[in-house]
């Protein structure tokens, strides 16, 4: 069965209008019908915008539950906000990860939104971390593999904010994360429509989080009736041979992992004697763009990128200016194509 690419709206996943329902710069800005720069300028109690637009901008903020700190307008006044983001050994690193993808889109759309907003961003790597602290920058956003011990190492100005979607030493998220269980429920979800039995997750080097991925999807596979197994692999033929030819390996009849090259992948389980989706249904871990075209074309869950970039953006531009507002989780999308399609 041909099952072409399309969107599936499971129960529990997120795409990018799905995630309009906490309050953001950018839902007030299209209930006042302005843009997002309009909106921040009238925000922050900057001029520019005309009596009429002004009380249209703070009506639709009032609508939609956009609170505002009284004294954020001072934090940014008479110079331009400034995000600093730290990312683990390089942005090219990053991007030569197979989540490179979703790292570039996260960033380009985080400059992005941060732009539109008036706010200049840099983005620099662990070592010029410091630096860019003292360089006088309104808020530190945290992305990536940060390692903790650096954290710790950095002298920050008292009072700065500090954004991490992810939980460090002393300092808890207070950013979008993504629902590790409910994506989980979505993967074993969308196996089960095909009767599968026997689940392995295939993290491959540039996973994070393993361990809470694991969890999670462990726990869901128990509750479909799942057998589940964990097979690392080093991103290569020969690695992902010997995972799936291991004992456990055999007998696996779904896949959810993360793999440089799909393709590779999908010629691996033909010298395995194992056909996708007869034999094997598989779902890559990725934003698409490459699973799209292998043959067959394979179900990807995505982490939304871009969203995720532009929800980021704002959060760390709110808690610049002392704008308060829920934090809400960050968005997921489960594209059904041929790879898990049902006989």
């Amino acid at each position: 069965m041909c099952c072409c690419a399309h969107r599936r709206d499971t129960p529990g996943v997120n795409d990018k209008s799905q995630q309009s329902s906490r309050p953001t710069l950018a839902k007030v800005a299209l209930y006042a019908r302005v843009s997002t720069a309009t909106v921040s300028n009238v925000l922050a109690g900057k001029g520019g915008a005309s009596p009429a637009t002004r009380d249209r901008v703070l009506r639709a903020a009032q609508q939609v539950g956009y609170r505002v700190d009284p004294g954020a307008r001072a934090l940014s006044k008479g110079r331009t906000t400034s995000v600093g983001v730290l990312v683990p050994s390089s942005v090219d690193e990053l991007i030569r990860q197979r989540q490179s993808f979703f790292w570039v889109r996260l960033l380009d759309s985080f400059v992005t939104t941060a732009s539109d907003l008036g706010v200049t961003t840099a983005i620099v790597d662990e070592s010029q971390g410091q630096a860019m602290v003292d360089s006088g920058i309104d808020v530190l956003v945290l992305l990536g593999h940060t390692d903790p011990y650096v954290i710790s190492q950095l002298s920050l100005p008292f009072g700065l904010p500090v954004v991490s979607p992810v939980d460090l030493p002393n300092l808890p998220s207070n950013a979008p994360q993504h629902d590790l269980n409910a994506i989980a429920e979505t993967v074993v979800a969308e196996l089960a429509r095909s009767n599968r039995q026997a689940l392995a997750w295939m993290p491959g080097t540039a996973s994070t989080q393993i361990d809470n991925w694991s969890n999670s999807l462990s726990e869901a596979a128990s509750r479909a009736g799942m057998s589940f197994v964990e097979l690392s692999h080093e991103d290569n033929a020969e690695s992902l041979h010997s995972a799936l030819s291991s004992e456990p390996g055999r007998r696996v009849d779904a896949i959810f992992g993360l793999f440089r090259n799909p393709r590779t992948l999908i010629e691996v389980l033909s010298k395995c004697d194992k056909k996708v989706p007869g034999d094997v249904a598989v779902i890559a871990q990725s934003e698409g763009i490459l699973e799209e075209v292998t043959t067959p074309s394979i179900t990807t869950l995505s982490l939304c990128g871009f969203a995720c970039g532009e929800i980021l953006a704002t959060r760390a531009v709110e808690m610049a200016r002392g704008i308060e507002s829920e934090i809400g989780t960050a968005p997921y999308e489960m594209t059904q194509r041929e790879s898990t399609a049902t006989n």
